[in-house]
């Protein structure tokens, strides 16, 4: 089974939970640049970001842009996932250290999931597959689209789960009565509501 969703429900516990139960995720990855510390200093760069340290599972250490092998330092207990930190020493020695690279006097430090291959194995999936992911933009957008601009539903009126799960519902079944009406007409939609077959 695939299973196809959008880079908002990106998380890494839940692809493993997937593939551990035989489906195959369809998720593109929430880009991590440019957040925090990023956002304010501009380090690293775009060309020293995260993706761009290359993990060679042979040697289990990571390759820089800069040429330096960042080796397996420690493990780490961060939000209920085994992390494995790489560091090197090399980065006291490198052109890019404080100006590019990272802000930290210690040198960069680069982490790696325990079961990271099996959000590697979805990105080569990915790539290999690109109309996984245009297939569901076809299929979700268009609904979505139309409730919002056709039948002028950017917002909900009212409040409390229980009266938007209703105006939700109105708004879903008016879209599926339309639809029908377009695919089959007037007459024969006019025939399936009387129950005429």
């Amino acid at each position: 089974m695939d299973a196809v969703a959008d880079k908002g429900f990106f998380n890494f516990m839940e692809i493993k939970e997937c593939v551990d139960n035989g489906i195959m995720p369809y998720v593109p990855e929430q880009s991590r640049y440019g957040a925090g510390w990023v956002k304010k200093t501009g380090i690293p760069t775009r060309e020293f970001s995260s993706d761009k340290f290359v993990y060679d599972r042979g040697t289990d250490t990571f390759l820089c842009p800069a040429g330096n092998r960042l080796e397996f330092s420690y493990l780490d207990h961060a939000h209920e996932k085994k992390m494995r930190v790489y560091r090197t020493d090399a980065c006291l020695s490198c052109g890019f250290f404080l100006t590019k690279c990272t802000r930290y006097k210690r040198g960069r430090t680069v982490w790696r999931w325990e079961h990271a291959e099996a959000v590697e194995a979805m990105r080569e999936r990915m790539r290999l597959e690109p109309e996984k992911l245009a297939g569901r933009k076809k299929i979700v957008e268009h609904p979505f689209g139309t409730i919002k601009r056709a039948f002028n539903q950017g917002y909900l009126l009212l409040k409390s789960l229980r009266k938007t799960a209703g105006e939700v519902g109105f708004t879903m079944l008016a879209y599926n009565m339309r639809r029908v009406l377009n695919i089959l007409g007037p007459t024969a939609f006019t025939c399936l509501m009387s129950g005429g077959g």
